[in-house]
């Protein structure tokens, strides 16, 4: 399932965890073996956080390394695959968002999007060594701070128009039309992995499209699975094939079905 709803405007303007919680849920639905990698490392952080809080402003040693180096070690694992799941489906994203934003949009306007990996790892090399170097490093800041300083968990997505970053720079509008497009990528990439189009859950997403946009982005979401859209404009729901969809107008808790016109 992917849902598009104003709240989750926080998906492009709020802070990181916003977008790395988006980046969990689309490959929770995708990959057991995501989830339980997810699951995993959470668990572990969890537990190397909470070893780090307990020996706050202590002096680095070699009996802190030991104790610590079995979370490390896991933390690594498991940090690792989620880095390079959430990579390459950022890579998909990549590949499609420009093409979906501009029909959003009806625009040139070109997005981009990229994935800010903490500790400056570089995918094109094992993540597992490169996870546990860079804890080992910051060991001394991990002990001032009394939390782990490099993994997913402090990863983010950053998106652009024009190259322009959306957060400092960009419109309500722009925004909007972004996180449409962001979902509607999510749900090609649903498609694609599962075999099955996910069920979409819209609701009062077109305030910022005219009804050529609406057409447009309507035609390309009815072409797959089944689409729930909850809107206050009765326009808005006149905009969809009559022959594609059932209408139903809801009042004081009753409903009953739209006749289009």
């Amino acid at each position: 399932m992917v849902s598009i709803a104003p709240e989750e405007i926080t998906i492009i303007s709020g802070p990181p965890e916003e977008r790395r919680t988006f980046l969990d849920i689309i490959l929770s639905q995708t990959s057991k073996r995501y989830l339980a990698n997810l699951s995993r490392y959470q668990r572990v952080l969890s537990q190397r956080n909470r070893f780090l809080k307990e020996h706050r402003g202590e002096e680095t040693s070699r009996k802190l390394t030991e104790q610590l180096s079995g979370w490390s070690d896991q933390l690594a694992e498991f940090g690792g695959e989620i880095i390079s799941t959430r990579d390459n489906f950022t890579n998909f994203l990549r590949a499609k968002l420009p093409d979906f934003y501009q029909q959003i949009t009806d625009t040139e306007e070109k997005m981009e999007i990229s994935y800010q990996i903490s500790g400056r790892l570089n995918t094109r090399e094992p993540l597992r060594e490169q996870i546990l170097e860079r804890l080992a490093k910051n060991l001394k800041k991990e002990l001032i701070l009394g939390s782990t300083t490099v993994g997913p968990h402090r990863d983010d997505l950053e998106m652009k128009i024009e190259r322009h970053d959306i957060r400092q720079f960009g419109s309500q509008g722009q925004m909007r039309s972004a996180l449409l497009a962001l979902k509607l990528v999510a749900g090609e990439y649903i498609a694609q992995i599962k075999g099955e189009a996910p069920i979409l859950i819209l609701d009062e997403v077109f305030s910022e499209l005219d009804e050529t946009r609406t057409r447009a982005v309507l035609s390309s979401m009815l072409s797959g699975g089944q689409v729930f859209i909850a809107t206050s404009r009765r326009g808005q729901v006149e905009s969809v094939p009559r022959e594609s969809s059932s209408s139903f107008y809801i009042e004081g808790g009753r409903g009953r079905r739209l006749e289009q016109r």
